[in-house]
């Protein structure tokens, strides 16, 4: 699987048909069930990874999926899924209004968190020069995701090699349950980044890459770029109030990404990357 394109549709728009299964159950109170179920759009059938959450979660779920895709990363095909009142109260799934829920296509996937070799320390001192490591730190920052749990890393087999997949964001913008004003707040927000813990392990060449990484996504994501979520007012997921958040807190996080980015990882003095090409 190739990373998708910004002249593919953004988001593909279906109507739930049935529940098939559960394909990951949570553990925790504010997470949700990931079930797998069949959609129908135009009159085809698509089989798809579904979470049915309230409406800012899935609002953070296609914001971080389109930064996400318009970055380079390979993710999987995106669903807005409108889901009958009928079918949800069948699997005593309450969901505010309105009804809709995000999902991606079914796909095969493995986590960071079931691979045995992740538990040793010589792994990490090879992962952490990988471009999966580098970016997905500077876009945790960029989008405010603090939730890049080892189950949050995401591979798939593509011709016997594991591909990096950008997945789950229902908790970044700085948690599910934001305005538009404490957006404008948290916009300057630095937050926890997870994969900050591997920071101490990283090579001047690796803090290099991570900069450089920053500094080229600088200003990429633009207004204009973010345009597709605003099919989330004409689904009422979100009010226009509400999406001008969005876009402000996503668009002055990216003109002012090498500057978190740097004070992320701590940095005391500036780093070549900023003003330079390089890396590894």
């Amino acid at each position: 699987m190739t990373a998708r394109t910004p002249a593919e549709p953004a988001f593909i728009i279906g109507r739930l048909s049935a529940f098939l299964g559960v394909v990951h159950q949570a553990k925790k109170k504010d997470r949700r069930d990931v079930y797998s179920a069949r959609i129908d759009v135009d009159g085809a059938a698509h089989v798809v990874a579904l979470k049915v959450m309230l409406p800012k979660p899935v609002a953070n779920e296609c914001a971080a999926h389109l930064a996400g895709r318009l970055l380079g990363f390979t993710v999987l095909d995106p669903f807005l899924v409108l889901c009958p009142a009928s079918l949800l109260k069948e699997m005593n799934l309450p969901l505010d209004k309105p009804r809709v829920a995000f999902a991606t296509r079914l796909s095969k996937l493995k986590t960071m968190n079931t691979n045995p070799e992740a538990q040793k320390f010589e792994f990490w001192t090879r992962e952490l020069k990988a471009k999966w490591f580098r970016q997905t730190f500077v876009f945790d920052v960029l989008v405010g995701n603090e939730d890049r749990v080892m189950k949050n890393l995401f591979f798939m087999e593509v011709e016997g090699k594991d591909q990096y997949v950008l997945l789950d964001h229902q908790m970044c913008l700085f948690g599910g349950h934001w305005t538009a004003e404490s957006l404008q707040i948290s916009k300057r927000k630095n937050g926890d980044n997870i994969l900050n813990k591997w920071l101490s392990l990283c090579t001047e060449q690796v803090l290099d890459g991570i900069m450089e990484t920053a500094n080229s996504w600088r200003g990429k994501i633009t207004r204009e770029v973010l345009s597709p979520l605003e099919v989330l007012v004409d689904l009422g997921v979100l009010d226009k109030d509400q999406l001008k958040g969005v876009f402000e807190f996503l668009t002055w996080r990216s003109e002012n990404l090498p500057t978190l980015v740097m004070k992320q990882i701590n940095l005391e003095r500036p780093y070549p990357t900023l003003s330079m090409g390089g890396g590894f």
